[in-house]
């Protein structure tokens, strides 16, 4: 069985548990943080105590034994990392899954080989088709789901605040929701008033700093920060802000950018920015329709304005 958005996959473990449960779950996301969150999620269905073997080798090992405290949970994550002999013995078993054994698994690559040859037994909620504005849209209604869970009303626009200031980073969001939930006490509602005060900038400083590095340095973005949108919108800035440095104009740039930027923007020209913005533009779309993995546009990105960054008028 296999699902592609998380809603149908919880609504598969409500209706499974507790009484037919699948021998094993398989977690397929490309965020690390949010995947062990759902394979957690999956976890927790059960009523036998989770055990996290330290490599595959152990997993294997457990599967094969049946342990004397009863049926046995696993959770291992990183089945995209597993060489090809253990590929093979994980395939071999999803014939034939032990009776007295579960299985999580977590990968952050697509396993669709994997599912064909176990999809009898298996159950995988495969999220690497999944869409950047349909991932922002389902954390913005789990945000509102956790505030639930702790008794606060999280509107519409004070959700959507904290998306956009810490970004879609499940993570991030849990660690501002905690700081909000103990910030407002007794207090039913979390406000944007309530976000603003405590709020956490470290993010919007990092992204501000990469995107600065990555325009007026030529240095590449950290693999991590590839499918952060936010940092679209300052690399858009510092292009916008060499474009018009190039041309002798300084009204977007902040006071301390003219006496170090402008210099590189005369030398490189206001062709140069025209081709980044267009190219950026580019990139914006296709990470819109995720065709391949994020990482690999702002790749191209930098390698565009590398090679583009000799002065042209």
């Amino acid at each position: 069985m296999k699902f592609q958005t998380v809603q149908a996959f919880d609504k598969h473990l409500s209706q499974a548990f507790p009484g037919h449960p699948s021998p094993v779950y398989l977690i397929v996301s490309p965020f690390d943080y949010e995947r062990k969150r759902l394979m957690e999620q999956a976890a927790a269905a059960f009523p036998y105590p989770l055990q996290k073997p330290a490599n595959f080798t152990l997993v294997l090992e457990l599967l094969e034994t049946r342990s004397f405290f009863g049926t046995a949970l696993l959770f291992f994550d990183g089945v995209d990392k597993l060489k090809k002999g253990e590929l093979e013995a994980l395939t071999k078993y999803l014939e034939r899954p032990s009776p007295f054994a579960y299985l999580i698994l977590g990968s952050g690559k697509s396993c669709e080989a994997l599912y064909q040859a176990g999809k009898k037994e298996l159950v995988l909620l495969d999220l690497t088709q999944e869409k950047p504005w349909e991932r922002e849209k389902r954390l913005l209604a789990w945000q509102v789901s956790e505030s639930r869970k702790n008794q606060k009303n999280l509107g519409p626009e004070a959700a959507n605040y904290l998306l956009q200031s810490v970004g879609p980073d499940r993570a991030f969001l849990e660690q501002e929701l905690n700081k909000l939930f103990c910030y407002v006490g007794a207090r039913p509602e979390i406000t944007v008033k309530d976000i603003q005060a405590i709020g956490s900038s470290d993010r919007t400083e990092t992204v501000w700093q990469i995107a600065e590095a990555l325009v007026w340095r030529g240095i590449r973005i950290p693999d991590e920060f590839a499918a952060d949108f936010g940092l679209i919108a300052q690399v858009r800035y510092h292009l916008q802000v060499g474009a018009e440095l190039s041309e002798g104009s300084s009204s977007l740039a902040k006071s301390y950018m003219v006496e170090k930027c402008a210099p590189i923007a005369e030398r490189r020209g206001f062709s140069y920015y025209r081709r980044a913005l267009l190219a950026l533009f580019e990139l914006e779309l296709h990470l819109k329709n995720q065709t391949l993995e994020p990482l690999i546009y702002w790749d191209r990105l930098y390698y565009d304005l590398t090679a583009a960054a000799q002065p042209s008028r």
